[in-house]
């Protein structure tokens, strides 16, 4: 049973609550969410951590870890 939340605004605000959500129907824990480029907020990344679950969703360079560089960066090979 997907879960979709409007993409007219911005998702930060209504992601955690959207979550809370899906987590209360399934009674289950350690769940994937799939997010577009409005998912990926700190606090929601935060939040969903602290729950025990993981998320996937494309992250910007300025929410790119330093600490990993261009490890899984694509490369141009032209």
């Amino acid at each position: 049973m997907p879960h979709v939340v409007s993409g007219e605004t911005a998702a930060g605000p209504v992601d955690v609550p959207a979550i809370r959500s899906v987590k209360r129907s399934l009674r289950q824990s350690r769940l994937l969410f799939v997010g577009d480029c409005k998912m990926p907020p700190l606090s929601t990344r935060a939040y969903l951590h602290r729950s025990g679950d993981t998320y996937l969703c494309p992250l910007s360079k300025q929410q790119w870890p330093p600490s990993s560089g261009d490890a899984i960066s694509p490369k141009a090979t032209d």
